[in-house]
């Protein structure tokens, strides 16, 4: 009886732990939610077919073929408490040791065990395949969101790709378009390039002819002959101070005997013959030497008489234009040239020049030899004054324009500075004699000036500079002595002088000619009548004496 107690004990005991074990697996198994998605799974796990055999291991080990296996308790054994929880437990086991229950009593108990563990195992498996019903819809859900995502990325990518390739189009436009305006811009700066590079050829070749143009070397001698003459006038009237003052210093260096005579006559010059230059002392043999009729015949030039003059009268010409030098005046007038004793006999021309040209020794001797006088009121009322038998026949001329008239020479034009000048009138009423227009026809046309606009920095120099020294300094250019192109000789132009027809002025006889109400007033009508005879002139001869002309002007 023993040894079937201690089995029924052990079934009991077997079944006890299985139901306990069973019903704690199926609490921890409610505590799981289908919505856990990670401890839930991982009970679940724990609880599913293959797993149950760990929980229930000691049900599986209770059959009937096995009670009595494995106690070796003996019937009646006391059981100690050993304070950890298991006592109570062996005391139900204990009591149930002592209770005598049959076999099928037993059956019933491992068959309702049985029952429950299947119920278990079939709520494990339950829960476990709503836990893969779960997984398998989220995994779809999962699934449609990366294929959503992905989706989105491809569309993103396309677009992405989509404005790459419309970025790279972009660019390769651009850069194409860019590359046709670059190569274009080259183009064009070749071809201005090449524009520039023939305009400079032409211009080297122009200025190659232009400026190197040689004189023959077989030209007749009366040609060399007439060069000379102008290469002669320019070092003594273009550049007097230069090459005398040089080569004065050089004799006077090389030779004592010349410098102790040249001391001398330089201190004459400066302190004791300086009103020479207001008063006649011309030479007729100098103003009828052969080097000035040369001189005439290298443009050639003419003198034009339209009205004959009484020797015994005074007379002021008025000269124009003035022109790079003057070189009409200086022919036709201030020489024998063209014989201006002959076409107007008894009349003795001087021709007014600067002061400063009779300060250069030497130089200044050939000036008051043609009859040259300073531009002066002193040389007026010498020359003209009408109380001396002497000066009947004089004749004064001034080139009224100056300095001012010869910034304005230009090939063509004839722009007169005579507006404002009126001195010359006014030296008229003073002294009774008469006005007389004369026109240079051609003096613009002898050299070639850089232009110079009135506000231009060339100019506003010009003016300045003017004010200075009292001279114009024209830039100017003309033929060379051995080519035809470049050089500081007048070119070969026809130069024509006609005198016009003289303007009677009658004396003033009041205190003053310049402040006196009568005085100004006169000078203004005989101004005016001067400017009107002068265009008259002007209008008359201009087409036959000048095939260039362009403009005319007074201002």
């Amino acid at each position: 009886m023993s040894g079937a107690g201690g089995d029924d004990v052990e079934v009991v005991r077997a079944g006890e732990e299985a139901i306990v074990g069973g019903s704690d697996r199926f609490e921890e198994e409610r505590d799981v939610s289908p919505n856990d998605d990670g401890e839930g799974v991982s009970k679940e796990v724990e609880v599913s077919p293959s797993n149950i055999g760990e929980g229930v291991s000691k049900e599986e080990e209770v059959s009937p073929g096995d009670i009595g296996e494995g106690t070796s308790m003996e019937e009646g054994a006391e059981v100690e408490d050993t304070g950890d929880g298991k006592g109570e437990e062996r005391s139900r086991l204990s009591m149930f040791t002592n209770l005598s229950l049959d076999r099928d009593d037993m059956d019933n108990v491992l068959e309702a065990v049985n029952q429950e563990l299947l119920h278990i195992r079939q709520g494990a498996a339950n829960r476990l395949k709503r836990t893969e019903a779960h997984l398998q819809r989220r995994l779809k859900q999962t699934e449609e969101a990366f294929r959503e995502s992905q989706a989105v990325l491809s569309a993103r990518l396309r677009e992405s790709e989509k404005a790459m390739r419309e970025a790279q189009q972009r660019i390769a436009e651009a850069t194409e378009d860019r590359i046709k305006g670059t190569q274009a811009t080259l183009v064009d700066g070749v071809r201005d390039a090449q524009e520039k590079l023939r305009e400079a050829q032409l211009n080297l070749k122009e200025w190659q002819d232009h400026f190197f143009d040689p004189v023959p070397l077989k030209i007749p001698f009366e040609r060399r002959r007439q060069t000379f003459s102008l290469m002669v006038w320019s070092f003594l009237f273009i550049f007097p101070g230069i090459w005398l003052f040089y080569a004065v210093s050089g004799l006077m260096i090389v030779h004592a005997v010349l410098a102790i005579v040249m001391l001398p006559y330089i201190l004459w010059t400066l302190t004791v013959d300086v009103d020479s230059a207001y008063d006649a002392r011309e030479r007729p043999y100098l103003r009828g030497l052969r080097i000035w009729k040369d001189m005439a015949d290298f443009f050639p030039s003419s003198l034009v008489k339209t009205a004959d003059l009484d020797p015994e009268k005074r007379y002021i010409f008025g000269i124009h234009p003035h022109g790079v030098i003057s070189l009409g005046a200086f022919i036709n007038i201030a020489t024998e040239a063209t014989s201006f004793s002959d076409q107007f006999p008894g009349i003795r021309a001087y021709l007014c020049t600067l002061e400063q040209n009779f300060r250069v020794p030497l130089g200044r001797e050939i000036l008051l030899g043609l009859g040259m006088v300073a531009a002066s009121r002193r040389t007026f009322r010498r020359l003209c004054r009408d109380s001396s038998e002497t000066t009947k026949g004089n004749a004064v001329a001034i080139v009224v324009g100056g300095a001012a008239e010869a910034l304005e020479a230009s090939p063509g034009d004839y722009k007169l500075v005579l507006e404002r000048r009126k001195g010359f009138v006014r030296m008229a009423l003073e002294t009774g004699a008469s006005l007389v227009p004369v026109i240079s026809f051609g003096e613009n046309n002898l050299f070639k000036t850089m232009e110079n606009p009135p506000g231009s920095k060339l100019r506003n120099f010009q003016e300045a500079l003017k004010k200075v020294v009292n001279i114009a300094p024209v830039v100017f250019y003309g033929r060379g002595v051995f080519n035809y192109r470049f050089g500081f000789l007048p070119y070969r132009n026809s130069l024509v002088t006609v005198v016009g027809k003289p303007i009677e002025v009658p004396k003033y006889t009041g205190e003053n000619v310049y402040t006196d109400p009568e005085a100004v007033r006169l000078t203004n009508i005989y101004h005016e009548k001067y400017v009107h005879a002068l265009r008259d002139l002007f209008e008359q001869n201009v087409h036959n004496y000048d095939e260039s002309f362009k403009s005319f002007s007074v201002g």
